[in-house]
């Protein structure tokens, strides 16, 4: 093993010589033909042909072993001009003629230009005359690209060229024709004449437009851009005039060598209606002249625009110019595709790629949510290189477009053992820990999102781990899915991506029917703001009119966003279901990090007692599940609003308990259990499925009973 690691290290340390030495030999011959031109000026013929001497020599001995690279042939051609000419004015013809010689053979062609005597100019023609025939070239169209044997001659203008002796192939293309071979067999001192026309395979549109600036999409694919206007070209121009078109007002987008058949046309730019049409291109195959499109006139389109977000008071910027602060709105609004962005500092964003569409108000309503910096892929050794770059493309996608987080690829770093720092186990969490809070504040994100690939041995599986971290906040979050094939272990992003609790409409709003009561009631408060009551009568559900319970849920479960009529203190009234903006109580789970971040956005987003009580009651467990029972009890503490005697106020009490009891202040947490004990009908997750009087009920037989009063003492 050792003998073979020598060997590759000799052969590496060899390889790298060889390249060196060859590099430093070019350098010498460049020299040495410079130092000859140099000579050759100064009519020192005889130094010339030393110094060329070396040069000739190695070129040639590369091309017999195979190495003449086109630039060394280059060179190694006008060494043998520059020679061929010094040996014919030292009278050294033989010499001379040899190089000739070679030279015509290297490229029969070549542009003798070093000497304008006639006597050396018709010395090497006659040269050339014994080694080559003539071929006449004249091809259709003349700007095409002629080849022979595989190296170009460039365009097909008629001309003669001398070719060597024997059997070669001119080979002719351009694009929009198909491409053409000729045999030909050249004798020496022979003529021949070689004329080709290109058969077309493809035709040329020229399509009028207005405004300046339309984009056309072909068949999908973006072609050009509607910026020169008809009187830059005079057959544009013509053609504007035969339509009665000012050429300098019409616009022209070249579609260049279309195949015949029909073509799908999008013409489009912002602010305009979009125009599609179907394109028929017929090929002319006697003059393939182009053909035109009369111009396309698109119609200006705007909108009314209005943005509001959760929570009010954010920044809007469009297509990133600065548009005001929400609510906003502003007429004018220009329809197509925009980038939105609307943000708050200390509280997040929302971005998002819109199309606006033709309509009278364009409405935005931009729930801003946490922003995570995407570090990246890497992998263990058993994953093929290959199969991590496939991957990491469709995270890419992918975490662009969660909904839960905004997500900021980490672009400008240029580590590409970045993502190890977080999956390597000898890495420290501190080290971790600072380069979350560092990455974070680079890229003004509230937590980071990493990821690793790797492949369970002896099997065809494997497993895509995503740690989250979230700065100041120890340890993080960790979503795994496993699967055969590289592209479905997706599924961890999912995991990532899934909301802490999701309900529909039908579990959110519980109905059913009363006593005395003509149809459905509502059961249970909602703690929202604004929201139905219990015991109000539900009247319908999205404009339809519900006569009893199980009718009524029937039409929420089918519903997304419902908005459903009730019947509150005999008054009849509207409110609409939106269940993304309930945000109930988990008190535990592995996702302590994830549900941090979302619970401090709810409550920086909250807009009403409801939504911040169930806010910081999520960000308390959040910090209790994370080891931090002091910042769960400074976040419900820290209420601006009041708590006690409010619908969750035993929730409330509950989480202190339990937050005192993890500082080990027993007897300050015993007073909130028994407030929570005392309520039967409360629930952490507003749904009644997490009661509360149970597990405060739980908590009071774990903790010893009260001390006993001292007894007085008797009195004398």
């Amino acid at each position: 093993m050792k003998a073979r690691l020598l060997a590759a290290v000799f052969l590496l340390m060899s390889l790298g010589l060889s390249a060196q030495v060859v590099v430093e030999e070019i350098g010498t011959l460049q020299d040495a033909f410079v130092k000859a031109e140099q000579s050759f000026e100064a009519f020192r013929f005889s130094d010339a042909v030393n110094e060329l001497a070396t040069v000739a020599e190695t070129l040639s001995r590369w091309e017999g072993s195979g190495r003449l690279t086109p630039s060394d042939e280059a060179l190694f051609q006008k060494t043998l001009e520059l020679r061929g000419v010094c040996f014919f004015n030292l009278g050294r013809l033989d010499e001379a003629r040899a190089d000739f010689s070679r030279l015509v053979q290297l490229r029969a062609d070549y542009p003798f230009s070093r000497s304008r005597a006639p006597k050396a100019v018709r010395f090497y023609e006659e040269t050339r005359n014994l080694l080559t025939g003539t071929v006449d070239l004249d091809v259709d169209p003349a700007d095409s690209q002629v080849f022979l044997d595989g190296r170009a001659l460039g365009t097909g203008a008629a001309r003669s060229i001398p070719v060597l002796k024997g059997l070669h192939v001119f080979r002719f293309l351009r694009s929009g024709y198909d491409p053409a071979e000729r045999e030909v067999n050249v004798e020496v001192g022979g003529r021949q004449a070689v004329s080709v026309r290109l058969v077309p395979n493809a035709r040329t549109i020229f399509i009028f437009a207005q405004p300046q600036g339309v984009q056309l999409s072909l068949n999908g694919k973006v072609i050009g851009r509607a910026d020169r206007p008809a009187s830059t070209q005079p057959e544009w121009a013509h053609y504007a005039k035969t339509i009665r078109t000012d050429p300098a007002a019409v616009y022209v987008i070249p579609a260049l060598n279309l195949p015949p058949g029909e073509h799908t046309v999008v013409l489009s730019k912002p602010c305009y209606a979009p125009k599609t049409f179907l394109l028929n291109v017929v090929l002319d195959r006697e003059r393939n002249l182009p053909g035109y499109v009369k111009t396309v006139v698109l119609e200006k389109k705007t909108v009314d625009l209005e943005v509001t977000s959760r929570p009010t008071g954010a920044q809007v910027l469009v297509d990133g110019l600065e548009m005001g602060t929400t609510p906003f709105r502003t007429k004018g609004f220009c329809i197509g595709e925009h980038e939105f962005l609307v943000q708050k500092p200390g509280v997040g964003e929302f971005r998002a790629r819109l199309p606006v569409p033709e309509t009278a108000v364009f409405r935005l309503d931009a729930t801003l949510r946490p922003t995570l910096v995407w570090v990246g892929l890497t992998r263990t050794h058993e994953v093929p290189p290959e199969e991590l770059a496939d991957l990491a493309g469709l995270l890419d996608e992918k975490m662009a477009a969660l909904g839960l987080f905004n997500v900021t690829p980490a672009s400008d770093e240029r580590d590409p053992l970045l993502p190890d720092t977080f999956f390597v186990p000898g890495v420290s969490p501190e080290v971790r820990a600072s380069t979350t809070a560092l990455l974070c504040e680079r890229y003004r994100c509230q937590g980071l999102v990493v990821a690793r690939l790797e492949r369970i041995p002896d099997s065809e599986e494997r497993v895509l781990s995503l740690r989250l971290f979230a700065p100041g906040l120890p340890g993080f979050d960790e979503f795994t899915s496993r699967a055969a094939d590289a592209a479905q272990t997706l599924a961890a992003l999912s995991l990532l991506d899934e909301p802490v609790l999701s309900f529909r409409p039908d579990r959110i709003l519980p109905v059913g029917e009363a006593a005395g009561r003509g149809g459905p009631v509502i059961l249970r408060d909602l703690s929202a703001w604004g929201g139905p009551a219990p015991g109000d009568g539900l009247l319908g559900v999205d404009g339809a009119v519900v006569s009893g319970a199980r009718e009524a849920r029937e039409w929420l479960a089918r519903a997304l966003e419902p908005e459903i009529r009730i019947l509150h203190d005999g008054r009849e009234r509207t409110w609409k279901i939106v269940p993304s903006a309930f945000t109930r109580v988990v008190p535990d789970g592995p996702d302590a990090r994830k549900r941090f971040l979302l619970a401090r956005q709810a409550l920086l987003s909250a807009e009403g007692p409801a939504q911040s009580r169930a806010a910081r009651l999520n960000l308390a467990f959040a910090h209790l599940n994370m080891g931090r029972p002091s910042e769960a009890l400074e976040c419900l503490e820290g209420s601006p609003e009041s708590l006690e005697g409010s619908p969750g106020a035993s929730a409330v009490a509950y989480a202190r308990a339990v937050a005192l009891l993890h500082l080990g202040r027993t007897e300050e947490a015993r007073p909130f259990l028994l407030a929570a004990a005392g309520d039967r009908d409360g629930s952490l997750d507003g749904l009644g499925d997490m009661l509360i009087q149970p597990l405060a009920e739980d908590l009071l037989r774990q903790i010893p009973p009260p001390a006993a009063p001292m007894a007085s003492p008797p009195r004398r």
